[in-house]
């Protein structure tokens, strides 16, 4: 069984912060901490785009705080690979999705993990979207599609199509 080690951390008015293991009772590992200016350039640094506030606003998280390291390649990975800029409804069903934390679904609970899972959470968010309309929705994807509204009010609705295929079962 191992010894648990406690040590003692003590700051110091020049900045610099020492550790006394209190097991040996030697000190060791003395470094600088970051003053107010290294801290100010760290988060002048942070410049988050629309798509970054607006997936921080879905876990609670400030626009003007920086993401960690993993999260940021995570969400520069989801970019290169899906094309995350290239499909705003994606954004707006997640932004939706979460927003109503229906207890009959598995949410995430970090950013970083959302943006591992980007194509499985859209997937959720659709087939949640799909059981869950909002009041008065309907169907918007013909008008992306290219589609006129005569041609779309031409088009059965899922209801007739579902009918018309049990009366073929039949």
């Amino acid at each position: 069984m191992s010894e648990s080690r406690l040590t003692l951390h003590v700051l110091y008015s020049d900045g610099t912060i020492h550790r006394l293991d209190k097991a040996t009772g030697k000190w060791s590992d003395t470094f600088q901490c970051p003053t107010k200016e290294q801290k100010a350039k760290e988060k002048a640094a942070w410049t988050p785009d629309d798509w970054q506030t607006r997936l921080a606003a879905i876990f609670g998280h400030r626009a003007e705080t920086p993401w960690p390291e993993k999260t940021v390649k995570a969400y520069r990975d989801v970019r290169a690979t899906t094309g995350i800029n290239a499909s705003p409804p994606d954004l707006a069903l997640i932004e939706r999705y979460y927003a109503a934390k229906d207890p009959a679904e598995f949410y995430r609970t970090a950013l970083t993990t959302l943006l591992s899972h980007w194509l499985d959470e859209c997937g959720k968010a659709r087939k949640w979207a799909a059981k869950n309309p909002l009041p008065n929705e309907r169907r918007q994807w013909w008008r992306e599609a290219g589609y006129t509204q005569e041609q779309f009010q031409a088009m059965p609705t899922e209801e007739q199509i579902e009918n018309e295929q049990l009366w073929r079962a039949v």
